[in-house]
């Protein structure tokens, strides 16, 4: 009897002792296990907020400066100016991306572009030759310094201020707002008068 007792109590030693071990080894493996770190986001740039300014002249309806996205194409700026019936296209990159403090010239039909600002500007075809003579007149607003030289009485220094003028104020919108150009004065324009087109 006595020797029963003493296996009944060995073995529920041996098993209290045993529960107790895998207890605790458990419990020391489910506080060892790793805690997954949250998932850090990294901050959006606001680059779609980005804006460039670029400016738009030549044979479009509404010639001015054009608020665009970062990122966008000659199409982009010509769908917000509008074309008219006599805007060229062929020579003109659509797919361009556009660059801020661009400048962008629409040359008419008939007409090559011109050469523009040196901040970047859409570009004729290879082996193309500017010419911006319409119907045999010289086209004021598309027109390069050495074009307006062969003006009457319109010399390099005229025709570089021609140019800027030009370039701050816009395009001309008639023949007779070359007046406006400072040393440009009635007699000069008379003797010029029917050598000059804005169209």
């Amino acid at each position: 009897m006595l020797e029963d007792r003493r296996v009944k109590i060995f073995l529920l030693t041996l098993v209290i002792a045993l529960t107790a071990g895998i207890g605790i080894k458990a419990f020391v493996g489910l506080k060892a296990s790793p805690v997954p770190a949250p998932a850090t986001q990294e901050p959006v740039q606001a680059a779609q907020n980005q804006e460039i300014v670029v400016y738009v002249t030549g044979a479009v309806s509404k010639p001015g400066l054009v608020k665009l996205p970062a990122g966008a194409r000659l199409a982009d700026a010509l769908l917000a100016v509008g074309q008219t019936a006599e805007s060229d296209l062929n020579n003109l990159n659509l797919a361009e991306k556009l660059k801020d403090a661009q400048k962008i010239m629409v040359p008419r039909l008939g007409e090559q572009q011109a050469a523009n600002s040196s901040t970047g500007t859409s570009t004729p075809n290879p082996g193309s030759s500017p010419s911006p003579k319409s119907g045999g007149k010289v086209n004021i607003n598309t027109a390069d310094a050495k074009e307006l030289d062969t003006l009457p009485g319109i010399g390099p220094a005229m025709a570089e201020r021609i140019i800027a003028y030009r370039s701050e104020k816009g395009p001309f919108q008639r023949p007779e707002d070359l007046k406006d150009v400072s040393g440009i004065g009635d007699k000069k324009y008379a003797d010029m008068a029917d050598l000059i087109t804005v169209d």
